[in-house]
């Protein structure tokens, strides 16, 4: 290692423009400083993660390959699965932790809702009626699909499910087109600042 220059690749299982990519880019210059080797950011999205989890995985125990990922990929995701591809405990295991995001509810600006309570009000009317609110999450099995299920649950509302990637989760809430891909109107789950733009030019609200 101490003799290697090769690239360091540092794997994100998410889109470009999400949390965990603009995490791992901010990380990675001060990274190749430190390690005195190139630090390279690559993009493996889809399966909520997985599909990283499992190159990393297969690729060389020598920490020519690492990743940055949110906890739902080690604590939520293996147990959603009737057969895990991974073992988060003897097949990973963990450097650091990196930081953290408070996790915020969004609608379009088309929803008559400020806040929660209204919300909740609103999307019950609607359960049962065919037009099920439709929300974009970050990927199947992670924490932003559990959270979507958990309001619906609490709410007695029926959510349905868009797996987007949270980047363009949160573009197609800001253009209201999350309700294209099903019946409703779009919800994004996501991290709190992410759809700061879009609250900021009214074409979206974050639920109090």
């Amino acid at each position: 290692w101490s003799q290697s220059r090769a690239p360091v690749r540092l794997l994100s299982g998410f889109p470009p423009g999400g949390n965990i990519d603009v995490l791992a880019r901010l990380l990675a210059e001060p990274m190749s400083e430190a390690l005195e080797r190139p630090v390279v950011v690559e993009n493996r999205p889809g399966a909520g993660g997985q599909i990283a989890a499992e190159l990393l995985k297969s690729a060389p125990a020598d920490g020519s390959v690492l990743m940055l990922c949110p906890d739902a990929i080690l604590v939520i995701r293996p147990y959603t699965l009737a057969t895990a591809p991974y073992n988060p405990v003897s097949d990973f295991t963990a450097i650091a932790h990196t930081g953290t995001w408070a996790m915020a509810v969004g609608v379009a600006a088309n929803v008559p809702a400020k806040n929660l309570a209204e919300f909740a009000s609103w999307a019950k009317g609607r359960a049962g009626g065919g037009s099920a609110a439709s929300y974009g999450s970050a990927g199947e099995g992670g924490s932003t699909h559990l959270l979507g299920a958990l309001l619906a649950q609490a709410m007695g509302a029926d959510f349905q499910l868009v797996v987007l990637g949270s980047a363009a989760a949160i573009n197609n809430l800001g253009l209201a087109n999350i309700a294209q891909y099903a019946d409703g109107v779009g919800v994004s789950i996501t991290s709190n600042g992410m759809g700061q733009s879009f609250i900021e030019a009214a074409h979206a609200n974050q639920l109090k």
